[in-house]
């Protein structure tokens, strides 16, 4: 995409519906935020030229709130000065004007902003999955907390006691109960995956936050040794997602660092280790194919042609 989206293909293109998927814990939780996010800066530019009709701004509306609740749903940190660019307050007015659209909806956001909250002991049903021949619940409790649940009935869901700030890690507990012995053949060791997927959401929580060149290396090393002791498939897979993204924050530090300084274009880059270079550089074009975009490509490959011969 090289040419700004007009307000059709918008319309066309970017109903959340279209990408976003809470359905599956194991989902591109890197994908859908970048495209969220690109999405909503185009829209609200192009807003912001015109003289809009009431579809576009539904449309803006939705992208808003899924891009919250995403953020939400995964545990990942959303700075709205600092990742969005716009006052929080216009951004969660978007967010509430989308809720009030739909019933389930203004149940989540007051229930994650803590606005006329559920009763005691009530919780609100955000996902459900039948596995292992048992229904298995994701819910909402009155401060915004998920939980893992078993469906008894359809009246009777036994709700587990520990709390979490993401959804997957109330799914693992699910999995580690009903995966047990006799009950399916569970594809993952899934307390193990828990146990893993706790030692990567500091980064997982952190995939939004902008970081300079040494920020981006110090974190890139650090869950480079992690990523090295993990075993289960969704613990590495998530952590492989942040580590390409903080990768493509290194080349775009030690950019700004050297035109800021005058020196070359790959100076910082050129002192690290030719292994860990490559490694780099191969998750950065990883990030590009994969996590962003296709409105960021360009930025991206204006990047990445600094540190390619």
């Amino acid at each position: 995409m090289t040419e700004t989206p007009s307000a059709e293909w918008h319309l066309e293109h970017s109903w959340p519906e279209r990408f976003v998927d809470y359905s599956c814990p194991y989902a591109a939780f890197d994908r859908i935020l970048h495209t969220l996010l690109a999405r909503y800066r185009l829209l609200r530019d192009l807003i912001s030229s015109m003289s809009p009709q009431e579809p576009l701004i539904l449309l803006r509306n939705s992208l808003a709130f899924h891009l919250y609740k995403t953020a939400h749903w995964w545990g990942i940190q959303l700075d709205v000065q600092d990742t969005i660019g716009e006052k929080r307050w216009t951004f969660l007015s978007h967010i509430r004007s989308h809720a009030l659209t739909d019933a389930d909806e203004l149940v989540f956001l007051n229930a994650t902003r803590r606005e006329e909250p559920l009763a005691a002991g009530q919780m609100a049903v955000v996902l459900r999955k039948r596995e292992y021949g048992s229904d298995h619940c994701i819910g909402l409790d009155r401060v915004g907390d998920y939980h893992s649940g078993l469906m008894v009935r359809a009246d009777d869901v036994r709700w587990c006691d520990y709390s979490h700030d993401n959804v997957v890690a109330a799914w693992l507990d699910g999995q580690c109960v009903i995966s047990r012995p006799g009950h399916g053949n569970p594809a993952e060791n899934w307390p193990l995956a828990s146990e893993e997927h706790s030692l990567c959401s500091p980064y997982i929580r952190a995939f939004m936050t902008p970081r300079n060149h040494d920020m981006a290396l110090a974190d890139y090393r650090r869950a480079r040794k992690l990523l090295d002791r993990l075993q289960s498939r969704l613990a590495r897979s998530e952590l492989d997602r942040v580590m390409n993204k903080i990768a493509y924050q290194i080349l775009v530090g030690a950019l700004h660092s050297c035109q800021s300084t005058n020196g070359t274009q790959v100076e910082k880059f050129a002192f690290l280790i030719p292994a860990e270079r490559q490694d780099i550089l191969f998750r950065s074009y990883v990030f590009r194919d994969i996590t962003a975009d296709r409105s960021e490509y360009l930025g991206i490959d204006n990047v990445l042609k600094n540190f390619t011969n």
